[in-house]
């Protein structure tokens, strides 16, 4: 995480650090968001509610049924968020990326690890300042003002993202969906140890990260039980945050001669 000879800063002094960090990104991201997205909401929400059939047998052909279309909630005209909690080995990514691929287009999937690992290559830490958490935040900010539906997924530490999170979902328009994923340390071990492709980490660093309903506590908050299946839970995912029912805002498929016929 850090060398010996480091100092540590007091964690008020680096949670102030952080907090007018992230104050600034997000004041600058919000910023553009009104105009960006309003400048072309009018032309890609005529379009786009064209569309709100052609996603719903679309999603019934991928094992998504939503036969009843109030069940799926009403189309709506800001992006929506939906964000994916769990311990690692809980099956977040898996489920985050199957709900984008049944989406199709028009919907971003925003990975934690991919930012603060590969796009950053920062370790996490809870004596250091860290750039991920305010990061990740104007990330997902930046894909809303583009009138992307964005599903964010990650462990998600409530201890160091909660603060972000929370405020991004206070501050979001549109609709939003929270999910954490609650699976035993042992099931995550077990699924941990059947990965399709193999992470070079121990049953015993999974014990020390694991943190059991590290929820964000914010009103409707769902939590997906260990028993529900993979097709069940993406399914949930889909009706529950309205995307299944939603039609895409973006440029891209609405407006997009490519897109057209090939979702």
């Amino acid at each position: 995480m850090h060398g010996s000879g480091l100092c540590r800063p007091g964690r008020r002094a680096t949670q102030q650090g952080e907090d007018a960090r992230e104050r600034g990104v997000r004041g600058a991201a919000a910023g553009v968001a009104g105009d960006r997205f309003g400048h072309r909401e009018g032309k890609v929400r005529q379009a786009g509610s064209a569309q709100i059939g052609n996603r719903r047998l679309l999603l019934m052909g991928l094992g998504c049924p939503a036969a009843d279309p109030a069940a799926a909630g009403p189309p709506v005209s800001a992006p929506a968020l939906v964000v994916i909690r769990g311990n690692s080995g809980s099956g977040k990514t898996t489920t985050a990326r199957e709900v984008r691929r049944r989406y199709g287009r028009g919907c971003a999937l925003i990975e934690q690890d991919h930012l603060r690992r590969i796009v950053l290559r920062e370790h996490d830490s809870e004596d250091l300042p860290t750039v991920a958490p305010g990061f990740i935040v104007t990330v997902v900010q930046a894909a809303l003002a583009e009138g992307y539906h964005v599903v964010l997924e990650g462990m998600l530490r409530s201890r160091r993202y909660g603060g972000p999170l929370r405020r991004l979902l206070a501050g979001h328009a549109g609709p939003s969906s929270v999910f954490w994923m609650q699976v035993s340390l042992a099931e995550t071990i077990r699924r941990h140890e059947r990965r399709a492709e193999p992470i070079p980490v121990t049953a015993a660093e999974m014990a020390g990260w694991y943190l059991p309903m590290d929820v964000l506590g914010v009103p409707g908050e769902q939590i997906i039980e260990e028993a529900s299946g993979f097709d069940e839970t993406v399914t949930r995912i889909l009706h529950d945050s309205g995307l299944a029912g939603t039609a895409a805002l973006t440029p891209c498929p609405v407006l997009c001669p490519r897109c057209a016929g090939n979702p």
